[in-house]
């Protein structure tokens, strides 16, 4: 079975204001590891978005590039975000359409795969870590990579 793991960073202006914007550059992380061993590493810049919609459109980029590197048998999808896991296999609801939209381009997707499983994992797995690592490596719309900027 292929793992996949993603994750992402977003910078939201003034995050620690109440009142702050809710939305910031985002960046996802996606972390490949085939039956083989055989390791893929992506890193993409999503656009400004809410953190939920970033997890949203990180699961879809990954089982994008899943398919680019020809894995098509067993997928587990892996991620710290709970939401985003309720949200794919479908024990929580989705209220937004926009997050309704991409759900739905997700459930199509994985039809090209023998199987897909969504898994929620500890924010210290060694995956999710890689994912992170690979998502704060991309830079902000302003030109700061996203744990540098203020």
């Amino acid at each position: 079975m292929t793992n996949i793991y993603i994750d992402v960073c977003c910078h939201t202006p003034n995050a620690h204001l109440k009142g702050r914007e809710v939305t910031g550059d985002c960046f996802a992380g996606v972390y490949i590891i085939n039956e083989d061993g055989q390791e893929h590493k992506f890193q993409a810049a999503i656009g400004i978005m809410t953190n939920p919609e970033a997890y949203i459109n990180a699961a879809f980029i990954a089982l994008v590039k899943a398919k680019s590197v020809g894995v098509n048998g067993e997928v587990k999808l892996n991620s710290s975000h709970d939401v985003l896991i309720g949200w794919l296999s479908g024990r929580y609801g989705i209220k937004l359409q926009t997050i309704k939209d991409i759900s739905s381009q997700i459930k199509e997707l994985a039809k090209e795969f023998d199987q897909v499983y969504y898994q929620v994992v500890d924010k210290k797995d060694k995956g999710i870590t890689m994912a992170k690592i690979l998502a704060k490596g991309q830079k902000t719309l302003s030109g700061s990579k996203p744990s540098e900027a203020v």
